[in-house]
């Protein structure tokens, strides 16, 4: 249901521009370890550490806003020792140049039934906003939503590990949810907003799922 004792775990993306959103979900399982994710040319900002609280899985998300690396990219998630690890990749290529920033992120546990990351608040009125859930005994996500609203894009590439995004162009107060059965379930939300349109275009709508990685 995951990847199995390893340090790393990479994945290949094709067709990646200049100035790409580039956004990924990692799980491990040791929260001893620590995480980080390049692209062999830029190291990623990474956002709060969730841990679970039997201190099995660890969780956190990590972007970087403008990509310099182009075409084949290989992204990596580095652990400082090896365990189950497992990551998803969103890349999204902002149309017209726009310049975008991070916003705002927040995480949560919950225990049985449904992950929620708990509201954020954002302050933009052009954003692409990702969840992701991590849960211990491979409950089968669904209904993966944001802000109350179903998801545009949804991955699962194992049942334990999941990841959305939407795009908004209103400020909202909500939270990242999923239907999901589990004993501890982790669920975290990013927003990012676009701060100059250069050219015109959203990079809401421009965001797609480029390379999703795991086993």
């Amino acid at each position: 249901a995951n990847g199995g004792g390893a340090a790393s775990r990479n994945c290949n993306v094709c067709s990646v521009t200049t100035g790409d959103l580039v956004v990924v979900a990692g799980w491990w399982a040791d929260v001893a370890q620590t995480g980080s994710v390049s692209d062999g040319t830029s190291s990623f900002t990474g956002l709060t550490i969730r841990n679970a609280s039997n201190n099995y899985i660890r969780q956190q998300m990590f972007y970087l806003l403008s990509s310099v690396a182009t075409g084949t990219v290989t992204y990596t998630l580095t652990i400082t020792a090896s365990t189950y690890i497992d990551m998803e990749v969103f890349v999204c290529p902002p149309a017209g140049g726009t310049t975008v920033s991070f916003d705002q992120e927040n995480g949560a546990e919950t225990t049985v039934s449904g992950g929620n990351s708990g509201n954020i608040t954002t302050n933009g009125t052009d954003e692409i906003v990702f969840g992701a859930q991590a849960n211990e005994v491979s409950g089968a996500p669904s209904a993966m939503q944001i802000n109350g609203t179903a998801a545009d894009t949804t991955v699962t590439s194992a049942s334990n590990y999941s990841m959305w995004s939407w795009a908004t162009t209103s400020t909202f107060t909500g939270a990242a949810t999923v239907a999901v059965v589990s004993t501890r379930i982790n669920t975290a939300i990013a927003a990012f907003k676009a701060v100059s349109a250069g050219g015109g275009g959203s990079p809401a709508s421009a965001c797609l799922l480029m390379g999703v990685c795991g086993k």
